[in-house]
């Protein structure tokens, strides 16, 4: 699959098919939005491809790519291929202790703060009816209700075998404003989360966590999420800073 002297990434839309891409969020998946804002930083260039919902790749979920010929999934695995591939790496210049504080952020955005927005969309009445929308334009109608159907069972179990989807929503926005408020404090008046001088995986991991926040229409809309923008502006500036270096060609279009 896709160009073996290339690099194709996989996700649930095509370049610039996401119905929030002009809000600077590339996919519906965190996941693959991390490894193309990762390419984008690296400056790497790479063809964006859909997936029909993962089901080509043995593990049946995206990102999944094609990277020089070799193809693998799970977005760290991807990200360490391309770093060896094309010769690149994002955090090379790092401390020991830049490190350590990293796999510490990463760990809330993958943790606690991932499962916020799938609990959202997939655990409330309007985000369901948006993700039903958001499918009715990419498969046949006669197997939307079947497809809405696996999925939200799928994610049901998801959410409650992690634990969010057995918590009452207002622990759950707590939970939210919580790791906002400690992104925005680690943040404070640098450009970039480990005080670097240009993008490392972190701030490329970051920005795709934001994307669903800020960019997201049904999420940035939510009061408690509006709320956390007012009073966090500097994750505003970064979410911003981040999607015109990423994403030059959005610049100018209406937020």
């Amino acid at each position: 699959m896709g160009d073996n002297d290339k690099l194709t990434i996989y996700g649930f839309e095509a370049e610039g098919e996401y119905s929030a891409y002009s809000k600077g969020m590339s996919d519906n998946s965190y996941y693959v939005s991390r490894v193309e804002a990762y390419c984008r930083a690296a400056k790497i260039p790479y063809t964006k491809v859909a997936s029909q919902g993962g089901s080509e790749n043995p593990k049946g979920k995206v990102p999944f790519a094609n990277v020089k010929g070799t193809m693998i999934d799970d977005s760290a695995k991807i990200i360490a291929l391309i770093n060896q591939e094309y010769k690149v790496n994002l955090d090379s210049g790092l401390s020991d202790q830049q490190l350590a504080l990293g796999r510490f952020i990463r760990g809330m955005l993958h943790g606690s703060l991932y499962w916020i927005p799938v609990h959202f969309e997939f655990h409330t009445e309007e985000g369901r009816r948006g993700f039903r929308e958001e499918i009715g334009r990419k498969i046949p109608p006669v197997i939307v209700d079947l497809v809405f159907a696996l999925v939200m069972r799928n994610m049901h179990n998801n959410l409650w075998g992690q634990g969010t989807g057995r918590m009452p929503e207002e622990d759950i926005i707590q939970a939210g404003k919580d790791d906002l408020k400690a992104l925005s404090i680690t943040l404070g008046k640098q450009e970039y989360l480990l005080g670097t001088k240009s993008p490392t995986s972190i701030d490329c991991d970051t920005y795709a966590t934001l994307a669903f926040f800020f960019g997201h229409p049904f999420f940035a809309k939510m009061p408690w999420v509006a709320e956390c923008r007012k009073e966090y502006p500097n994750l505003e500036l970064f979410f911003e800073r981040m999607k015109n270096q990423l994403y030059p060609e959005l610049k100018n279009k209406a937020a």
